[in-house]
């Protein structure tokens, strides 16, 4: 710290040289700040001791503050509201990082996050970005910080604070790594869900997914276990397992792989995936018969629900596991209207050939337990058609030869853009109600003049789901 920054910091809360004195007081209801000539009337709580300070720090420092005291006419009073005498400690706080230049590094995460709202409130240059800083490297160096953060995790800033979707996401994807160097995760459920969030968002984030693979069969059995685990299809969470498997190159029956399908809700499956798609997945663990049994019982109710499990109680079927008795995981995923930016080479289109390629490096999203993609077709010389396509995953190991019509639908939102000096989104499709053929596509033909979307030798566009 250099002598002028230590000075600096030795003045704090101290009157040697100070010009004014900060007092927190209770904001009022209607947030708005009276006429100025009501000032000296009007009566408010105050919290705790006046804070002496210094003008040009708390002036030079915090654009809330300069607001403030263009108002204010007492001169040497600087009022500032707050919500409650809980947040007094942590103004201070803000106030003292004007002086100091840093934050408390032996904070705990609760703390820093109480701090940067209250920076964030009176908008102190450069602490937010401390206490994003502090709590990184806090969450990076261990597995107590990860569960620390978790238990304080209602203070997280929303996505309307400065800075707080870019905060959470990379807090998150730290915990995440964290969390798959543990070798005992079996009691981290809710916080492996926290951290993971959602299936189809995780499958759609290289990182999170990468991350996702190299957990231990334990700590999937922990995620997938946790009632906190979200999904938009039971069926993504069955591809979830099974690209997990996949990367492990497991062999098609394996005693770790049998305890996570399990742990697939199987009576929350879409009736038609139930139907066309699980029994062709040569790895799951149903067989044919249970899986038809499976399918009436999730399908029946009152008197038909009790005979049915009369008979399974013969048939030595497990009523009580997740395939029968788990309720429906939290619906959503936390990607929701977020624009996954694509781009296909001008030369793929000139040769029809499919190479689409996403800002994340991914060639495809995933949504409903399937593939997504956007793909442009050349139609005539001019004109190329837009399409969203859907595939089986790979992962799922079904056999092409298994020919079966299969159908599927994803709420999603396809955007090209028209490039004039800056893009622009010139052409959309909504697809919600349209149900299209997996291994097929649905969109328009001739849809565009390929020549005024080309720049820079490519087209490029966004797949939101919504």
């Amino acid at each position: 710290m250099s002598s002028l920054r230590e000075y600096c910091a030795s003045l704090f809360g101290s009157e040697k040289l100070a010009d004014c004195v900060v007092i927190f007081c209770q904001a009022q209801s209607d947030d708005a700040p009276p006429p100025a000539k009501r000032r000296s009337t009007r009566q408010t709580n105050t919290f705790g001791d006046p804070l002496p300070a210094h003008r040009v720090t708390l002036f030079g420092g915090s654009a809330l503050l300069r607001s403030q005291a263009e108002r204010w006419v007492s001169g040497v009073e600087l009022r500032v509201p707050l919500g409650s005498p809980e947040d007094v400690p942590h103004a201070r706080s803000a106030l003292r990082f004007l002086y100091t230049g840093t934050v408390d590094g032996g904070s705990s995460a609760e703390e820093l996050l109480k701090l940067r709202r209250q920076a964030d409130y009176l908008v102190v240059e450069g602490c937010v970005e401390a206490c994003d800083a502090a709590l990184l490297a806090r969450v990076k160096s261990g597995e107590l910080n990860v569960a620390e953060l978790f238990a304080c995790r209602h203070l997280l800033p929303s996505p309307d604070e400065s800075g707080g979707d870019e905060l959470v996401e990379a807090l998150l994807a730290a915990c995440r790594e964290v969390l798959v160097k543990q070798l005992d995760a079996r009691s981290l459920g809710d916080l492996l869900a926290w951290a993971f969030r959602d299936a189809p968002s995780l499958l759609c984030d290289f990182t999170a997914r990468s991350q996702m693979l190299q957990l231990s069969a334990d700590a999937m059995e922990a995620l997938l276990g946790s009632e906190l685990f979200a999904t938009d299809d039971e069926a993504t969470v069955l591809l979830m397992v099974a690209e997990w498997r996949w990367a492990q190159q497991m062999e098609l029956k394996d005693e770790a792989v049998d305890r996570l399908c399990r742990l697939v809700r199987l009576s929350q499956l879409p009736d038609d995936y139930l139907v066309d798609t699980l029994p062709h997945i040569p790895w799951f663990p149903l067989t044919s018969e249970e899986r038809s049994f499976l399918r009436l019982y999730a399908r029946s109710f009152g008197e038909k629900r009790t005979a049915l499990t009369d008979v399974a109680a013969r048939e030595l079927y497990d009523l009580a596991s997740p395939w029968y008795a788990a309720s429906a995981r939290p619906f959503g995923r936390s990607d929701l209207k977020r624009a996954y930016r694509w781009s296909i080479k001008q030369e793929s289109i000139e040769k029809s050939v499919l190479n689409v390629k996403f800002d994340n490096g991914d060639a495809h999203l995933v949504a409903h337990g399937f593939r997504w993609w956007p793909s442009l077709k050349k139609e005539g010389e001019k004109y190329v058609g837009v399409y969203l396509g859907c595939s089986m995953p790979e992962a799922l190991c079904v056999s092409a030869v298994r020919k079966c019509i299969r159908l599927a639908r994803a709420s999603a939102r396809l955007v090209v853009y028209r490039c004039e000096n800056v893009e622009v989104e010139a052409d959309s499709d909504d697809y919600s109600d349209e149900y299209m053929e997996v291994g097929r596509s649905l969109g328009r033909d001739l849809a565009l003049p390929l020549a005024a979307y080309i720049h820079k030798g490519k087209v490029t566009g966004s797949l939101t789901f919504v």
